[in-house]
């Protein structure tokens, strides 16, 4: 079995490994240990999607020709982090004209906008707790109206669920006033955070 990590070709030699889960287990454990995490697995080609890690793990390394993997270090992470927290800010502008762009029945623009924030709260949900685990950068101490920042996600949370309810229901005054008046303030506030960490 063949093992990239990153495009470079490893040694990787069985112990007592059944399982294509104990080796990609043992592996992310030597990730880890190098202040990484992986990112992407490729199995003799094909990208692995999170839906079928299980069958693949029971898998024995005797049916496998190659494992890719894609890591990232914690300055890439403090790297996404940062990217987000730009997009964020740019989305704040957006989000006050929600009301404006309802008003006008440019329904297309309001929803290109909510899942633009949509996919970037999404990656800061995956990103934030990475911090703690591969980088040696402390920000317990980051924090958003008293709320640490790893914590400030779940702040965000009840406030997208009314949102999406309101959407449901087309109720496009509360769809509005949550856009500009709840969420963009604290997506700001957010942004300015993410920029410092």
């Amino acid at each position: 079995m063949e093992i990239s990590i990153n495009g470079n070709s490893i040694t990787y030699k069985l112990d007592e490994e059944t399982t294509l889960g104990q080796v990609l287990g043992s592996l992310e454990s030597e990730c880890e240990k190098n202040s990484m995490t992986i990112t992407s697995i490729a199995v003799d080609g094909e990208i692995v999607s999170p839906a079928n890690l299980d069958v693949l793990f029971s898998k024995s390394p005797d049916d496998i020709s190659t494992i890719e993997l894609k890591t990232m270090n914690g300055d890439d992470i403090i790297a996404v982090l940062h990217r987000i927290g730009e997009r964020m800010a740019a989305q704040v502008t957006a989000l006050t004209e929600i009301p404006v762009l309802l008003q006008t029945g440019d329904d297309p623009r309001v929803l290109e906008i909510i899942h633009g924030f949509a996919q970037d709260f999404e990656s800061l949900c995956q990103s934030l707790p990475l911090v703690k685990t591969i980088t040696d950068k402390d920000i317990s101490t980051a924090q958003i109206d008293g709320i640490p920042l790893e914590q400030y996600p779940a702040e965000l949370t009840p406030l997208l669920g009314e949102l999406v309810e309101a959407m449901k229901s087309n109720d496009t005054v509360l769809i509005g006033d949550i856009s500009e008046y709840e969420l963009a303030p604290k997506v700001k506030e957010l942004a300015i955070v993410l920029s410092t960490v």
